[in-house]
């Protein structure tokens, strides 16, 4: 019958919209259904897959920073007898939280019996979004200063505002907006903006005074060192070893992407763009991690600028920005000869296996060896240049290769490696059994030189700058 009734009447309107949107929510959950599919079936790709696999978690919509490394590092032993001691983190952070928040409770109730809560708030928050001793340690020092700074602020609002409520209202929505604004520059702006927020509270309640602000100061100041004692004691987690950690998960990163790359320049089916693409975003937040675990580190007790720190910062960045560069110029790479793919794979698996030496020294012993593979990318490049006479993408992408090698080359000297290269020198050789002879000579090589650990051969000297 449709929407007419019998007879060719039309129905009342009430009748009308029963009959219309039922319909209408009908067709759209069809829609709905139609479209997830189609969508399921581009991003599938293979038999019992999920259709999208993110490359990073997000926490918040934001990356975790420190977190996720410290979470591994805290399962992991370490070389000190302190380290030794396995523990998930949250049981970590739990036993520490516990330790301070009872000793803060108990010097907190000796310096006053009725504000000793604030000193327990400063040991609690300081334990929050920090979460290597560093961070901690940090983020205490930070709430100090920020209630110092807050209690100057805050007083000279006092002053101003009076006991006009509307006013003391909106310094109250101000101080909490620029508060949680700019926490994410720093802690102590959203301690400023409590500290602020709490002496509005008190003057409209009319127990404002300096002493009162005085003793706030007193009890976080109390409950900051508390903190700060029970994390560099109690099964601390040090921000070294989790830095450590942190550089050993970007290592491993940029050898998945210079891996996956290699391959999509010999044509790989399962490396395609996509995959690339994703690997550039594992980078990204490795490397945010690293600078985040780094930050308590980037200056000494003194105050100056510490070089190991800002050294593997360096190496972190250009590794990163090379990597970066790398998947714009795979993406554009054409086809390889027979020759140029052999020394491309030769290479992409001497630096496979130097990256891994690096990433076995970062949480173990450091007496590997790390092999240059330059020397076979630079004959791969002046293949493909013999070849093509103009730059490409493909030149450009092994020029990348070449970039990461001697990047991490400068990291596995600062961790102490022994640093070996070989040079190969161009041989013309059209049939395939000597390419093939050719490839195991650079295998045997590769061998002897890794395991005599010669610095250099006295044939061709390849430098790199």
């Amino acid at each position: 019958m449709g929407l007419l009734g019998q007879a060719g009447h039309t129905p009342a309107s009430e009748d009308r919209a029963v009959a219309v949107v039922p319909h209408r929510f009908a067709g759209s959950v069809i829609a709905l259904a139609d479209a997830m599919t189609e969508w399921m079936a581009l991003g599938a790709t293979r038999e019992g897959e999920r259709a999208f696999q993110p490359s990073v978690q997000l926490f918040g919509g934001w990356l975790p920073g420190s977190a996720q490394v410290s979470g591994t590092a805290s399962l992991e032993p370490g070389t000190r007898r302190s380290e030794r001691i396995r523990l998930p983190l949250y049981l970590r952070t739990a036993i520490q939280m516990g330790v301070a928040v009872g000793a803060a409770t108990a010097l907190g109730d000796v310096l006053s019996p009725l504000r000793f809560y604030w000193a327990v708030l400063a040991a609690m928050i300081t334990f929050m979004n920090a979460n290597t001793t560093g961070e901690q340690v940090r983020k205490a020092f930070f709430r100090v200063a920020g209630t110092v700074v807050g209690i100057g602020v805050g007083s000279l609002l006092v002053t101003a505002v009076g006991h006009h409520t509307y006013w003391s209202i909106a310094v109250i929505l101000a101080a909490l907006f620029f508060g949680f604004y700019l926490v994410r520059i720093n802690y102590t702006f959203m301690v400023i903006g409590i500290t602020v927020l709490v002496s509005q509270l008190y003057l409209q309640l009319d127990e404002f005074s300096n002493a009162l602000l005085l003793l706030r100061l007193e009890e976080t100041a109390l409950g900051a060192a508390v903190t700060i004692v029970v994390v560099m004691l109690v099964f601390p987690l040090r921000t070294r070893r989790v830095l450590r950690l942190a550089v050993r998960d970007l290592v491993e990163a940029v050898g998945r992407l210079a891996g996956h790359a290699s391959d999509h320049l010999l044509g790989v089916d399962h490396c395609t763009a996509a995959t690339l693409r994703s690997d550039a975003r594992a980078v990204d937040a490795a490397y945010h991690a690293l600078t985040a675990t780094a930050q308590p580190l980037r200056r000494n007790l003194s105050g100056g600028i510490d070089e190991d720190t800002g050294r593997a910062l360096r190496l972190a960045s250009a590794a990163r920005h090379y990597s970066r560069n790398l998947v714009t110029d795979a993406e554009r790479a054409g086809s390889l000869d027979t020759g140029t793919r052999l020394d491309i794979e030769l290479a992409s698996a001497t630096l496979r296996r130097s990256l891994n030496a690096i990433a076995v020294a970062l949480t173990g012993p450091r007496d590997g060896v790390y092999t240059r593979s330059s020397a076979l990318f630079d004959q791969a490049e002046r293949r493909v240049e013999e070849r093509s006479g103009v730059a490409n993408p493909v030149q450009l992408a092994i020029r990348d290769l070449k970039l990461i090698d001697g990047t991490m080359a400068r990291l596995a000297a600062g961790l102490g490696l022994t640093i070996t290269d070989y040079d190969t020198v161009p041989v013309r050789l059209s049939s395939s059994a000597g390419t093939r002879a050719r490839a195991r000579g650079c295998v045997a090589a590769e061998a002897a030189f890794t395991s005599a650990r010669l610095t250099r051969l006295p044939c061709l000297r390849w430098l790199e700058a």
